[in-house]
């Protein structure tokens, strides 16, 4: 089987082209830098078809081409990344562990509110400030989908409101996700005022 060789030139071209099969070629390319260009061309490009490739391209030998793979991963804004991103919260490099929480906060999938939190306990201050903000993006995003439910329910605040299904005892099975992030505020500032002084 032959193998893929690519240059700067080629990788340029595809972007202008917008030619997707060739940069997810390109990822499979032995050069570094040219899997490096190639996943930032398909970052760029936000191309939904490269999610899977990107994700093969996290467990790259290389650290630099991880956290590329892992921002254009954030780019794309995809939830079929958040498992593997939240894998790479373990990395030994940090530079990939930040561009995992940058790539967590935009893509806003809830089922990395806690692994980010735990990062809170990071010894890297740049690491707790990335985590903060991821936090605070899926916050927002879980605010902005209670406002456009309400809004496409016709809800207003002088009408009563019903009695929240998050109180009462059984009956819905998120109901236990829902406490566990309604004590994330107090979990994260108790992690951080521990962690404050590192």
């Amino acid at each position: 089987m032959k193998l893929f060789r690519a240059d700067v030139a080629d990788i340029a071209s595809f972007i202008s082209k917008r030619d997707i099969n060739g940069l997810i070629a390109a990822l499979k390319d032995n050069e570094k830098d040219i899997r490096w260009m190639a996943a930032g061309g398909l970052g760029e490009l936000l191309a939904g078809e490269a999610v899977e490739p990107l994700i093969d391209l996290l467990s790259d030998r290389d650290p630099d081409v991880r956290w590329k793979a892992a921002e254009s991963l954030g780019s794309i804004g995809d939830p079929r990344a958040t498992e593997a991103l939240i894998h790479l919260l373990g990395d030994p490099d940090e530079t990939a562990r930040l561009q995992a929480l940058w790539a967590l906060g935009k893509i806003r999938d809830r089922r990395a509110t806690r692994p980010i939190v735990l990062c809170l306990s990071d010894g890297d201050q740049e690491i707790k400030t990335a985590a903060i903000w991821a936090l605070g993006s899926l916050v927002t995003a879980v605010r902005l989908q209670h406002y456009e439910r309400d809004c496409s329910t016709g809800a207003r605040e002088s009408e009563p409101k019903p009695r929240s299904p998050w109180k009462r005892a059984g009956g819905n099975p998120a109901t236990q996700e829902k406490k566990e992030f309604l004590r994330l505020p107090k979990e994260i500032g108790r992690r951080f005022r521990a962690t404050a002084g590192n």
